[in-house]
C-alpha cells in the first residue's frame, strides 16, 4: 500500500507516541501546519496502512493515538515507510517507455511485479500497458517474451536493438536531444530513466565528436548523418561495454566503392578502443561500415583509388542518361544539373547496394502509378548499368530515387518544348478565346498559331505551318489530331493536353533566344483615327458596364427555360427576342457549354438582337439538375452583336480570360446585384483601355 508524503510525515510523529505520550488530532495539525480537518481525512488511510502492515494502532476517546510497538523495531517500521512512499504519477506513455527502455537494456527477464511496483499501478492497468510495449516491440523488428515463470525478455537481435534503443531516445527527448549533442549540453533524463539512458554522457559525447572531427579528411558529414553517427556510437559502446555485439554477414570489404568506407570505420573504431578500453570487433567494423554508408556520407576526392572509382561513376552516369532518354525519346544529354546530381547519387547508392543496405522510399507507389513510363525506363537501363558492379538485384526504392531525378529532368525538358496548335469552336470566337486564356495560363508549351472556326478549317494549311493538333470545343469529322476540351480547363483537360506534349514535342534542346529590347526615346502623338477607335472602345466598355444583366429566378426548371427568360429580358422587340433564343439554342445543339466545376452554363453568341455587348448572370434560386444529372445554378450569359467590331472581340476576349480565374468565377456566381457585378470585370475592362492606349500613345 502506498502513502503520500504527507500521510508519511502523520505516520512518523505517530511512531514517537508512547501509551505514556500520546498525540491527538491537534497536536498533529500543529506540527504540520494543516487543519484537523485534514488530518481525519488521512487518518482513515493511515489506519489501513497500519493494519496492512500488521502494526497495531491504538485509539482512545479524549486521549488521543499511540503505537503499541511489541517486538517490531522502529528500523523495521522505517524500511516499511520507504517502501510505502507513492512514487510520481506517471502517464499512459512514460510507463510504456520505461518498460520498453528496462526490457531493451536488461541482461536478465524482468517480471511483471517490478513493474508494477516501481510504477506503483495495478494488474490491470500493466496489463493495458504491457500491450502498448508489444506493439512497440514488434513495431521495431524485435519480438517479447512473457514466461509466467521467468518474466519478461526481448528475443536477442542486437542490430534492431540497437535501431530501437535509437528510436526510443529520439522519441522520448527529440530536438532536445540534437541540440544536446551538438552544443555538448546535458540531456535532462529523469530519475526514472536514469539507468536506461546513462550512455548520454557529456563526457563521452565530447570524446566522440572529436574522433569523427578526426575524418573530416576523409568523408563529408553533413548536420543528419554528423548527429545519426554520434547516436548510434554512443548506444553501441553501451552495448559492447555489455559484452552484446553484432554479428554481420557481408564480409568482402576490398570492392574499390567500399573499401575506402570501411577504412573510415577504422579510423573512429580504432581511436574509440583507446578511449573507452573497449574491443570493436571485425563484424562490428563490417555493421559500422554498413550504417555509414545508409547515412550517405560522401567521400573527399583525393586518394588515386577514390578518383579512379568517381571518374568511373560519371562516365557510366552519363550512359545511364543516354540510355533512359533514348527509350523515353528525349534528350537529356545536355542536362548538366541531371549528370551532376545522379553522379552524387550513385557516389553513395553504388556500395549501400553492393552490400544490400535496406533505405526505405515511401513515393514508390506514387511514382510506379503516375511516372510509370519513366519507372520502367529507368529500371530498364539502369540494370545494364550496374551489372558492371556486379549488381543484378535493384531494390524499387533504389529504382524511385533515380526515377525521380528524371521525372524532375522530363518535366523541365517538356517545359522548353514548343507545340504549334489552333483553337477552333462553331463560331470561331466564342469558347476558343477562353480555352486560350486557360492554355495560356497553365502551359508555356504551346504556340498559338490561329483561332479559327470550324468552317475555316484548312488541313492543308495547317500542316504547311507545323501545327501539331487541333484544340477543340466540340467533336471533329476530320482527318486530323485533336482533342476536344470544356470552355474551363478541367482536371482531365490538363493532364490529356500535358500528354499531347510529350507526344508532339520536339525531340531536341529548346534555346531560348535573347529579345533585344530596344530603348524607345520620345512620345508618339496619336492619329486623328487611333483618337477615334480609343473613344469607340471607351465606349462600347461604357455600354456594356450601363447594361450589365442580373437576374434572380425562383422557378427555373431547365435550360431552355433559362435561354427563354434571358431572351425576353434582353430582347426589345420580338425580333430580337427570337434571334437571341435562335442564336443560344444552336450553340448549346453544338455542344453543351455546361461548366460542371462551377454548376453553370456559359451562354454565348453572336446575334442581331444586340446592339452592343452584354454581359451579366441569371441566377437560380433554387438549383435543378439538368440531363445529365449535374446540377445547374445558373448561367452566365456574353452576347456580341452580328455585326462585331474589333472593339466587340477586343471585349470578348477579356471577360473570357476573366473568367479562366476560379476565384472570379466564384465571386460570380455569389453575386447579388448588378454592381457586384460591375466590380468584378470592371478592372480586367479598365486595363483593356489603357492597353489601346498604350498601343497609340
Amino acid at each position: 500500500m502506498k502513502l503520500t508524503l504527507r500521510q508519511i510525515e502523520i505516520v512518523k510523529l505517530i511512531l514517537e507516541t508512547s501509551i505514556q505520550h500520546p498525540c491527538n488530532m491537534q497536536f498533529i495539525s500543529n506540527k504540520l501546519n494543516i487543519s484537523s480537518r485534514t488530518v481525519l481525512r488521512e487518518f482513515s488511510i493511515i489506519e489501513d496502512w497500519f493494519e496492512s502492515n500488521n502494526l497495531i494502532l491504538i485509539k482512545k476517546s479524549g486521549i488521543g493515538v499511540y503505537w503499541e510497538k511489541n517486538d517490531i523495531s522502529s528500523q523495521a517500521v522505517e524500511v516499511l515507510l520507504k517502501d510505502a512512499l507513492s512514487n510520481k504519477s506517471f502517464t499512459s506513455e512514460e510507463r510504456k517507455y520505461y518498460i520498453v527502455g528496462e526490457l531493451l537494456n536488461s541482461k536478465e527477464a524482468i517480471k511483471s511485479n517490478y513493474f508494477i511496483t516501481k510504477l506503483g499501478i495495478s494488474t490491470k492497468v500493466f496489463k493495458v500497458d504491457f500491450q502498448k510495449v508489444t506493439q512497440w516491440i514488434e513495431n521495431h523488428g524485435l519480438s517479447i517474451s512473457n514466461k509466467p515463470s521467468v518474466g519478461l525478455s526481448i528475443a536477442q537481435n542486437e542490430v534492431n536493438i540497437r535501431k530501437a534503443i535509437i528510436s526510443l531516445t529520439y522519441e522520448i527527448y527529440g530536438d532536445t536531444l540534437v541540440t544536446s549533442l551538438v552544443k555538448e549540453q546535458s540531456v535532462p533524463i529523469s530519475s526514472l530513466n536514469k539507468n536506461i539512458f546513462n550512455f548520454l554522457n557529456i563526457e563521452q559525447i565530447k570524446i566522440i565528436k572529436q574522433i569523427i572531427s578526426n575524418t573530416n579528411e576523409d568523408a563529408n558529414f553533413n548536420d543528419r548523418s554528423y548527429i545519426a553517427t554520434i547516436m548510434y556510437l554512443l548506444v553501441a559502446l553501451n552495448r559492447i561495454k555489455k559484452k552484446k555485439y553484432i554479428y554481420a554477414t557481408y564480409e568482402n570489404m576490398d570492392h574499390d566503392y567500399i573499401k575506402p568506407y570501411f577504412e573510415i570505420t577504422k579510423k573512429i573504431t580504432i581511436q574509440l578502443e583507446k578511449q573507452f578500453n573497449c574491443i570493436f570487433t571485425h563484424y562490428e567494423n563490417i555493421y559500422l561500415t554498413k550504417y555509414l554508408l545508409a547515412l550517405d556520407i560522401a567521400l573527399v576526392e583525393g586518394s588515386e583509388s577514390i578518383n579512379f572509382l568517381f571518374n568511373k561513376i560519371n562516365q557510366d552516369v552519363k550512359e545511364l542518361v543516354d540510355k533512359t532518354g533514348y527509350i523515353l525519346n528525349m534528350n537529356f544529354k545536355n542536362n548538366k544539373t541531371l549528370i551532376e546530381s545522379l553522379s552524387s547519387h550513385f557516389k553513395l547508392a553504388i556500395p549501400r547496394m553492393k552490400m544490400d543496405i535496406s533505405v526505405q522510399n515511401f513515393h514508390v507507389a506514387f511514382l510506379k502509378k503516375n511516372y510509370e513510363d519513366i519507372f520502367n525506363a529507368t529500371k530498364q537501363s539502369l540494370s545494364e548499368i550496374l551489372l558492371k558492379y556486379d549488381i543484378e538485384k535493384i531494390p524499387d526504392e533504389e529504382i524511385g530515387f533515380v526515377t525521380t531525378y528524371f521525372c524532375v529532368a522530363k518535366d523541365k525538358f517538356l517545359e522548353q518544348q514548343k507545340v504549334k496548335i489552333v483553337i477552333t469552336c462553331p463560331s470561331g470566337l466564342g469558347t476558343a478565346n477562353m480555352i486560350k486564356n486557360s492554355i495560356l495560363k497553365y502551359f508555356s508549351n504551346f504556340e498559338i498559331v490561329q483561332i479559327l472556326s470550324i468552317i475555316n478549317l484548312d488541313i492543308n494549311k495547317l500542316k504547311e505551318l507545323d501545327v501539331k493538333f487541333i484544340i477543340s470545343t466540340v467533336n471533329l469529322d476530320e482527318n486530323f489530331p485533336y482533342l476536344k476540351v470544356n470552355p474551363i480547363l478541367s482536371s482531365e483537360d490538363k493532364v490529356n493536353l500535358k500528354s499531347l506534349v510529350e507526344k508532339y514535342g520536339a525531340f531536341e534542346e529548346y534555346n531560348v533566344k535573347s529579345q533585344k529590347i530596344q530603348n524607345q526615346t520620345g512620345v508618339n502623338l496619336p492619329t486623328l483615327n487611333q483618337i477615334i477607335q480609343v473613344s469607340e472602345l471607351g465606349m462600347e466598355i461604357s455600354n456594356l458596364i450601363n447594361n450589365i444583366f442580373f437576374y434572380k429566378s425562383h422557378n427555373v426548371t431547365s435550360k431552355l427555360e433559362i435561354i427563354q427568360k434571358i431572351s425576353i429580358l434582353i430582347g426589345k422587340t420580338e425580333a430580337d427576342i427570337l434571334s437571341i433564343q435562335k442564336g443560344l439554342q444552336e450553340r448549346e445543339l453544338i455542344s453543351s457549354t455546361y461548366i460542371r466545376e462551377f454548376n453553370v452554363y456559359l451562354f454565348h453568341c453572336k446575334t442581331s438582337g444586340v446592339t452592343h455587348s452584354m454581359f451579366g448572370f441569371f441566377k437560380l434560386i433554387n438549383p435543378f439538375k439538368n440531363k445529365s444529372g449535374y446540377w445547374v445554378c445558373g448561367g452566365i450569359l456574353l452576347l456580341i452583336p452580328e455585326n462585331s467590331t474589333e472593339f466587340h472581340v477586343d471585349i470578348f476576349t477579356t471577360i473570357s480570360k476573366s473568367l479562366t480565374d476560379e476565384i472570379i468565377m466564384e465571386k460570380l456566381i455569389a453575386v447579388e446585384s448588378k454592381t457586384d457585378i460591375v466590380r468584378i470585370i470592371e478592372h480586367s475592362l479598365s486595363q483593356i483601355f489603357v492597353e489601346k492606349l498604350k498601343i497609340c500613345l
